[in-house]
This record gives structure tokens, sequence and C-alpha cells, in this order.
């Protein structure tokens, strides 16, 4: 029997970061930003809640693949695949049995907002608010539908074992935002701090991962 890894980075949106062409019919701008792919239409044609369901629909077809060993099917993801990651252990609790998320993206954009860290990862907020919010009445309305993508609600519905990781001068994902998803988590946890790593590759974390998946995920 092989374990399963859905490994949720590098997971990227069409034309993220490079050329494409978007058919999904999004309602509203599409100049930048995929967290606001949609947010002028009903909340179940925004871009990232047809991505959340379709990842419940990969993890349909996990269930009925011939081989897999389901006592460890694990979770791997950082910035996008982080967030997704979360939600992807959150929406199927009776699959994912181990999650290592690094630096969540998607994550408490109430608060992005208000540490003005729209910027990079989050500018679609800002693009989004100057365009056709700018005296800011409709502001609690679209920060409603955005908590349907929110990495901070979703994190009480997970339940297996998290390994969790922040660069502390991480820019593009505030670490504040990054506690607003850890402190949610009713599971198992473990939280690891890499003081003067921001958003990149950070070695020790994933050193972290193999025994996490390996050595402990064996022990139980």
């Amino acid at each position: 029997m092989r374990a399963w890894a859905v490994r949720c980075w590098p997971w990227t949106a069409p034309a993220e970061g490079g050329n494409g062409q978007d058919l999904g019919g999004f309602a509203g701008t599409t100049v930048t930003g995929h967290i606001v792919a949609g947010l002028d239409g009903p909340v179940e044609e925004m871009y990232y809640v047809r991505l959340h369901q379709n990842i419940r629909i990969l993890c349909r077809i996990v269930r009925e693949l011939v081989g897999i060993d389901q006592s460890k099917v694990f979770v791997n993801g950082a910035s996008q695949g982080g967030g997704l990651g979360l939600a992807c252990a959150a929406l199927n609790p009776g699959l994912v049995n181990r999650a290592a998320i690094l630096y969540p993206f998607l994550s408490d954009y109430r608060l992005v907002w208000e540490l003005g860290a729209d910027l990079i990862a989050y500018e679609g907020l800002r693009y989004y608010s100057r365009w056709f919010d700018p005296d800011g009445t409709r502001q609690d309305g679209w920060f409603a539908k955005l908590g349907y993508i929110d990495s901070k609600n979703f994190a009480h519905l997970v339940r297996c074992p998290v390994l969790f990781g922040t660069g502390l001068a991480d820019e593009v994902c505030p670490p504040a935002t990054q506690c607003a998803v850890y402190n949610n988590l009713t599971c198992p946890k473990r939280r690891y701090l890499f003081e003067g790593y921001g958003h990149e590759e950070i070695q020790d974390f994933d050193d972290l991962i193999l025994d996490f998946f390996g050595r402990e995920a064996a022990e139980l």
C-alpha cells in the first residue's frame, strides 16, 4: 500500500505569474488578483470558491484510487498552497491524516487590509477597493464574501495534526495574518518561527516535514 501526498504548492491559478487566458467567466475585474475574481457575482461563482470545490472532487477521486493507504494521506502546501492545504484538510477530515503548512496565503483579509499589507499577493484587495468601492460603503459586503475563502475560517474544521511554519520577516503574508489561522486550529498542532526568513524556501522547515511525514507518522 502506498501513501498519498496531496502537494498544494506550487498550485497556481490560470495565468498566475505569466501569460494565459481566463475562460472562467467570472463577474468583475480580471486585471489583478484571483482573490477578487468573481467578487461581483454570486459567492458560488467566485474563483477560489470553485477551486475549493475542485479540491473536494480531487479528494473524492483519491478515495477511489486502488493501492492507496488511506491512513497515510498527507497534505503539504506553502503560500497559496498553504491556504488551500488547510482547506483541503478541513473539508476532508476523514481522509487527510497530516498537514504541513508554511506561511499560508488567503488568510484574514480584513487584517491584511488593516495592516496596509494589501500589496503583492493581496494587491487585488487594494485595486478592487479603489476601482469599485472608493468611498468604502460596500466594504462590509465584499469582506463578508471573502470570508468564504478565508483560511482562518476553515482552520477550526481541521482534525489532523498540523505542522505550521512562519518566516518572521514575511512581507507577502504577514505573520499576524498567519497567527489568525494558527490560533483557530483546535487540532494537534506545532508551530515553528524562523527569524530572518521571509516568503521564501525555508530548508529547516523542509527537514521538519520529512520527519513529520516519515518517522512520526510511522509511530502512530
